[in-house]
């Protein structure tokens, strides 16, 4: 079997799938409605406005669509192609988006700077397919939007890299992991955002940004480390942040493994409502910064940052830590 990769892109105002080739048809919005399955919205000429040259059918498995600029495509049924492009808006609804290649490098879903993801409550946005080494480019929006929202990935190692956010918007939204893959997201800029669950049999490693920044309203205002695998970050750069009002960063007890913790976790909020939660043993390298909130200490944790180098190991002003019977709460 010849190696290959996919690549998730959410970036730039332009793309461009080099040393690729479609296997199915390729198919463009063009402005006539927002129904996917409807064969008057799609055309054969690329994003040209008005449809001028009907295809005669819709984006089925094995082809390649594009959601042009200003159109909207909204799913009306579960849908699985190879390649997705969006310059416009693509809405899931309740529905599964099954993105699936196999035996060649190719792109499976790429969100220019211009384009937007909803994926509602009960959406999906199902990766799978064979190999290892697979990369979403993200310089643009994935907005997991209600409870049951989910990206799922099945059977690929996945790395998120780029400017851009996946930005959960609900308690029960979810980016899940399936057993014995592993899930690393290098965004560094936004990060992972707001509501959700990270969670799944497989592994996660942060290597950017994970910021609980949506507090708004209860079901609206956790972002919750629940992975069976490894949890780990990969520098001292990495943050783990809470930086919205009334929000809550909590990992969960039924976290399998912490290990190689670098990062640093901050709070930085005008809110003494906000919180982070260890409700799973913890200790890295890291310091801890927070200028407002409460540390809900459930398990040991350890924050052991070299003082020559991280002279502001421990960066703590009017906030408290709460620390549970029989527990520790260590700082170097």
């Amino acid at each position: 079997m010849k190696p290959w990769k996919t690549i998730l892109t959410l970036a730039g105002a332009a793309f461009i799938l080099a040393g690729s080739k479609a296997q199915g048809a390729t198919y463009y919005s063009c402005g006539a409605g927002t129904d996917w399955d409807d064969p008057t919205n799609w055309s054969t000429t690329p994003c040209v406005g008005a449809c001028q040259e009907a295809q005669g059918g819709f984006p089925q498995a094995g082809d390649t669509a594009t959601v042009c600029a200003g159109d909207t495509i909204t799913l009306d049924s579960p849908e699985g192609i190879t390649v997705l492009n969006v310059v416009g808006t693509l809405n899931t609804g309740s529905n599964t988006l099954t993105l699936s290649k196999s035996g060649a490098t190719y792109a499976d879903l790429n969100v220019t700077s211009t384009g937007v993801v909803n994926v509602d409550a009960n959406g999906k946005v199902l990766i799978s397919g064979g190999g290892t080494g697979h990369t979403i480019e993200s310089d643009a929006r994935l907005y997991l939007k209600g409870a049951g929202s989910t990206l799922e990935i099945t059977t690929r190692n996945v790395t998120i890299t780029g400017a851009g956010a996946i930005v959960g918007q609900n308690d029960a939204a979810r980016i899940t992991t399936a057993s014995g893959k592993t899930l690393t997201s290098t965004l560094g800029t936004v990060g992972i955002t707001g509501a959700l669950e990270i969670d799944g049999g497989g592994s996660f490693t942060n290597n950017g940004i994970v910021d609980a920044n949506d507090g708004t309203t209860t079901g609206r205002d956790t972002l919750l480390i629940d992975v069976r695998g490894t949890l780990s970050d990969g520098s001292k750069a990495d943050r783990w942040k809470v930086s919205a009002n009334g929000a809550k960063l909590q990992f969960a007890s039924t976290v399998g493994t912490i290990s190689d913790m670098d990062g640093h976790f901050v709070m930085t909020t005008g809110n003494p409502s906000s919180e982070i939660i260890f409700d799973h043993e913890l200790s890295t390298d890291g310091r801890l910064q927070m200028s407002v909130g409460v540390v809900k200490v459930n398990e040991n944790v350890t924050f052991d940052a070299d003082y020559a180098t991280d002279s502001d190991s421990l960066d703590m002003r009017g906030e408290q830590i709460e620390v549970a019977a029989d527990r520790t709460f260590t700082h170097n």
